[in-house]
Order: structure tokens, then sequence, then C-alpha cells
């Protein structure tokens, strides 16, 4: 069956739903927009977010949803147990998994876009050499108005800037003291949703080679965003992420 995976390059969620099909050796073409853009693509599957997964006639829109789909028919080692969520511990993957997607997600997205909107002409650059043909140009016409509308989308202030710095902080604090013990994985021996869902929505934050999609380039970065970033490399957490990207690549 032919897959495509309709995306945001950069964003976090979507390399989430990107590592999982390839975790589970599900082959597909990735069908890649701007922001804004993206709904080009995603209104004419009943959508207005991504990333969207299209798998024959079935339409899955959600990066949780993506990672239960391929789980059932994917290759790979499950990404997530059998027990429901409802009866999960605490450190459960299932718990870790919903708690990375519902607060680590949107707190690493404003808490990079806080800084990339500081520094329009970087942002613009990098924005337009992500998108392709007719993209780039609408990119670089009305990267103002599309500025103004993720600041707006996404409520960027101090205040939320600091909340999210905060939120990102706690959860690395609790990833590096459950991974103190010595396992591997934060559900023990084996490689889950947790890991996964950790390490690509912390991605943009620690900035890994192996991403799956360019990131702001580092070499021309701003100083703000280069602190940033070795602000969260140079913690025990950062280092989780990058060995699971290691891995991967190592992998595929």
């Amino acid at each position: 069956m032919p897959y495509t995976l309709i995306t945001i390059p950069f964003s976090h969620f979507c390399e989430k739903a990107r590592w999982a099909l390839d975790h589970h050796g599900l082959g597909f073409e990735e069908r890649a927009y701007l922001p804004l853009l993206h709904l080009a693509g995603a209104m004419p599957a009943g959508q207005r977010s991504v990333p969207i997964l299209k798998a024959g006639e079935k339409t899955v829109g959600d990066s949780t949803d993506i990672l239960h789909f391929c789980d059932q028919v994917g290759s790979g080692t499950r990404l997530f147990p059998a027990t429901p969520l409802d009866e999960a511990q605490p450190d459960a993957i299932e718990a870790w998994e919903e708690e990375f997607d519902r607060r680590l997600g949107p707190a690493v997205r404003l808490a990079i876009y806080a800084v990339l909107l500081e520094h329009p002409g970087y942002t613009r650059d990098f924005m337009v050499s992500s998108g392709k043909g007719w993209q780039s140009s609408v990119m670089r016409l009305s990267f103002g108005a599309v500025r103004r509308a993720i600041s707006k989308s996404y409520g960027i202030t101090p205040e939320r800037t600091q909340r999210a710095r905060g939120r990102i902080d706690d959860l690395f604090a609790r990833v590096a003291q459950t991974l103190a013990d010595g396992r591997p994985y934060l559900g023990g021996e084996s490689f889950s949703a947790a890991d996964l869902t950790f390490a690509s929505l912390a991605g943009p934050l620690v900035a890994p080679p192996e991403y799956g999609a360019p990131l702001p380039p580092l070499e021309s970065a701003p100083d703000d965003l280069r602190r940033l970033i070795d602000d969260f490399r140079n913690t025990a957490a950062g280092d989780f992420v990058m060995r699971l990207y290691a891995d991967r690549h190592a992998l595929t």
C-alpha cells in the first residue's frame, strides 16, 4: 500500500511521524509544506494541522494516532505495549508519550519560535530554503505576514516563553532522573513510543545532525539560538536525544 505523509518538514510533530514510519519499515512519500502554506495540503484531507498520513483510502491525522497505526501494520518492534492508558502506571510508556505530546511539544515549539521570530532575516532565509518551487516564492514575499500569524497563533509573549522554558527544564530533569538508574530507555530495556516522542519533540532544541529534515543552520545562527541549543545539548536528557538519533541513523 502506498503511504503519503503530509508535513511541515522541520516540525517536530512531523518528525515524530516520520520516525515511526521509518521504525516500522513503511516506505512513504513526503509532501512537505511551509507554515501556513501547509493548509494547501491539509485541507483537502479534511484537516488543518499536520502531520497527516494517507494510507490508501484511510487518513490518519494525529502524530500519536500515526504511531498506533504504524504499530498495527508495520514490521518493527511495537512502540506501544498492550496495556490501555487508563490502566497504565504514572511512569508507563503511554503516560510518558501523552505528557510529551501535551506539554513538551507545544513548549518546544513556542520556545524555538520565540527566538526565531526575533531574527526575521535569518528565519525568512531558512524557511525560503526549506520550501520547493512556488512555496519558496510565496514565503519570500509573504514572510512578514507569516511571522505575525505564527506569533499570534502560538501566543508568543515573554511570559509564555518563560513558562515554556520552565516546562521544558522540568521534563528534561525528569527524563534524566528516570535514566539515572542505568536503563537504556525510558521504559526499561526496549525502545518505545516514549523514547521516540521525547527525542523527536526535543529535537529542535538539541539539533541532532540526523534529524529527519533540515533545521535552522547553526553555523549562521544568532547567538541566542546557539545558546538555547547549547543549554539543552549540555544536559543528560540532551545526551539521550543525541544517542537515540545516532542509533536511529545507524539502523537506517
